[in-house]
Parts: C-alpha cells; structure tokens; sequence
C-alpha cells in the first residue's frame, strides 16, 4: 500500500507538471498570441483548469494578458530567464580557454561562479590532474559569505543590493575561521572591495584556500567571480612569496574575460 501511494503523489506532481508545460507549450513563434479558448483548444485543459493555471502563471510574471485584445503571451519573466541563461553561456563561452590556460599555468583548480538569489553556482571547473578539489561541481550551488567567490560577488554589488542580501543570508559556522558576524562579515566586504579580491582562507573546508577575482560584464555591473582553489599550504606559500603573481595573473585574465563581455573600464579624469 505504501509503495502504491508513492506512486499516486508521484503521478500527480508530473500531472500538474505537464498541464503547466502544455500551456507554455502551446505558444510558438507564429503563435505568440492566443485567446482563451485557442488555449483550451490546444492544451486540451478544461475551463476552469486552464483559468486556475493561468491565473497563477500570471501572477509570478510568466504570462501577460492584454484585456482589450482578449490574448494572452508569455510575461516579463521568461526574458529575464532566458537572459540569464544567455549570459551565462557567452560567459561558458568567452571564459573557458582562458581557465584551462590559468590551470595549466597555475597546476591548481579554477572556477568561475555566479550568483543566484543567495547563493553562488558553479558553471565552469578546470582543474589539473592529481588537483582533487572534490567540494565543486559545475551546477552544484555554494554560500556566499564563506567562500572567496562568493564574497567577491557580493561586495562589488551595489551597495542597496548588497545591504539586502545580508539580511537574507544565515551565517552557519562551517570551520573554526568562518565569519558568522554580519558586522564582522560587512567590513570584510569592504576590505575586499577596496583590495579588489578575496581570500576564502580554510571558511568553507578545512585545509583548502581560495583566492577569487571579480568578473564585469556591460555596464560595470559584476556578473562571476573568477578562482583558483588549492591545498591551504601550496596556495597560502604563493600568496605570501615576495615574487607571486597569484592575484596580479587571476586579475589580468578575469579583466580580459570581462572585455569580451562588453566591460568597459571607467576613466579617472
């Protein structure tokens, strides 16, 4: 009886599911207006089936309805989606000979990251033989406040943007050095802002640093955070060496990521 029930909840999530994708579905380039009753006609949906689902599709900007035409077509959140999936395939795109390049260079792990909500997402890894940077995935999501990328990623957001974030986020302790003040976390920030990179020094996972630089798109708006990752003694031995070129080489080649993108550097009169 258990197993049947699970497969009876199972059902119907996918049923729900499939109403909403045939409904979304039914919209095409040469169709990119319908009625309400080419809606049903299409999706095969029943009245008040159809007006529940798009009614709720409205309601979180995934369809418009203009009242005066009777027709209904897609909303505001399928371009912004679709931006976002845009932007992070030219990122994929400009971005990945200069990784394998800077993880060959460097014989350490490389990623970029970019932000979702409160959190960051991995969406490119290179790493080395032997490297074994086992905690990142391309996909897999991170926190912000306790990894290097994702404190770049918020301290070069506007500072409005980057004051509400803060009070969204949870500071969970994930080893001895993690910040888990806000206050503490806010100056940090600034301090990573005015040095221009961060350094996640054992926050996240024992035994493992961090350096991450930021990466700009149009408009000088932060899009990813650029990083290398490695044992804590090989990079922490990099970042103190009176001749390492760690940050100096992470900031030319997230600079020149940033160029393809459109970023345009701000002249100082």
């Amino acid at each position: 009886m258990e197993l049947e029930h699970k497969s009876e909840k199972r059902s119907y999530t996918n049923q729900s599911v499939e109403k909403t994708i045939s409904i979304l579905n039914a919209f095409r380039l040469d169709r990119p207006e319908m009625t309400f009753a080419e809606l049903q006609r299409i999706t095969g949906l029943n009245r008040s089936t159809l007006h529940r689902y798009l009614v709720t599709l409205m309601d979180h900007g995934y369809m418009d309805y203009n009242p005066g035409a009777g027709l209904y077509r897609l909303g505001i959140r399928f371009f912004e989606l679709g931006a976002i999936v845009m932007k992070n395939m030219d990122l994929k795109r400009v971005a990945v000979p200069f990784l394998k390049e800077l993880a060959e260079k460097l014989n350490e792990t490389v990623h970029i990251v970019v932000r979702e909500g409160i959190e960051g997402i991995y969406v490119e890894k290179f790493e080395p033989p032997g490297a074994m940077v086992t905690f990142s995935l391309v996909g897999k999501r991170l926190p912000l406040y306790c990894t290097a990328v994702g404190k770049v990623l918020l301290a070069f957001l506007d500072e409005t943007e980057r004051a509400d974030l803060l009070t969204h986020l949870t500071l969970e302790r994930r080893t001895r050095k993690t910040i888990t003040d806000k206050e503490q976390l806010k100056a940090h920030l600034e301090e990573v802002y005015n040095l221009g990179y961060a350094v996640d020094d054992e926050e996240l996972e024992e035994g493992l640093i961090c350096v991450a630089v930021p990466i700009f798109g149009q408009a000088q708006k932060i899009v990813a955070a650029l990083s290398v990752s490695g044992a804590a003694h090989r990079i922490k031995a990099k970042l103190v060496s009176a001749d390492s070129s760690l940050i100096t080489l992470l900031q030319k080649v997230a600079v020149a990521i940033s160029r393809q993108l459109g970023y345009m550097p701000e002249h100082k009169a």
